[in-house]
């Protein structure tokens, strides 16, 4: 089974089909784009503060083994500080991505 549904393929080819026809000599055409980008960036954002929230909460504290890393034992860690250092990273890169853009 593939990672995307045949819906979400088809959302994304319609995407990409109407940027290819965008004029992007337009300002007005890349505003929106920003605008685009941007406000998705806000709903990752928020999504991740949702699940940072989730996980802080329930405070499961079940320890699960890590793979070790470049020649370093493995380390055992709980549920809940893996999952909010996950969650955590990915916001961090979210909020590089708005400031590059």
């Amino acid at each position: 089974m593939s990672a995307f549904s045949n819906q979400t393929l088809m959302v994304l080819l319609g995407s990409m089909l109407i940027i290819a026809k965008l004029d992007f000599d337009d300002q007005r055409n890349i505003d929106i784009l920003r605008i685009g980008f941007f406000m998705s960036c806000v709903y990752c954002f928020i999504g991740y503060y949702w699940i940072s929230h989730v996980v802080s909460t329930k405070q499961d504290k079940t320890a699960i083994g890590l793979t070790a890393k470049d020649g370093k034992p493995a380390e055992r860690i709980s549920k809940h500080d893996y999952d909010l250092s996950r969650t955590q990273d990915q916001m961090r890169q979210l909020l590089l991505s708005i400031g590059v853009m």
